[in-house]
């Protein structure tokens, strides 16, 4: 199944990663991906290294979600910081009510100039810009019915 956003909502995608790009001062790399790793919209990176991004990024988010597994509620976000700059990762759970749908991840690349906390309030202004269009249908892992 195709977890990509069309028409409208891509190019509403790719302006808000664009948006938070130009509005954080040390951003390199914005990335939208489905919680199970395929990139959506990305900026400034060819698509293999969004296709890269998108599976670190999921990862991050996973092995998180590893340290609470016992606890409820999700993981909201995950930040690394190394001495070039850092990785923010923010989930935008799907629709609870529907397990069908899988959240959504932002990640974010900076330089070591950028301002964590200017990099986490953009993002949650691109999640919530976003609203609804993150949710993606899930990937049926039962393989389709021949002469279907």
């Amino acid at each position: 199944m195709d977890t990509t956003l069309r028409g409208s909502a891509r190019n509403e995608a790719g302006g808000l990663l664009t948006d938070l790009m130009n509005r954080v001062p040390g951003t390199q790399r914005v990335l939208l991906a489905t919680g199970d790793g395929l990139k959506i919209a990305w900026t400034d990176q060819d698509a293999s290294e969004a296709d890269k991004l998108a599976a670190l990024m999921t990862g991050l988010h996973s092995l998180a979600r590893g340290a609470f597994e016992t606890t409820p509620g999700g993981v909201r976000q995950v930040a690394v910081e190394h001495d070039a700059g850092g990785l923010f990762v923010m989930s935008a759970e799907g629709d609870a009510a529907n397990p069908r749908l899988v959240g959504t991840l932002l990640g974010v690349v900076t330089t070591r100039e950028a301002s964590p906390g200017q990099v986490g309030f953009e993002m949650a202004r691109v999640i919530k810009g976003l609203g609804t269009q993150l949710a993606v249908q899930a990937r049926d892992s039962q393989p389709a019915e021949q002469g279907q």
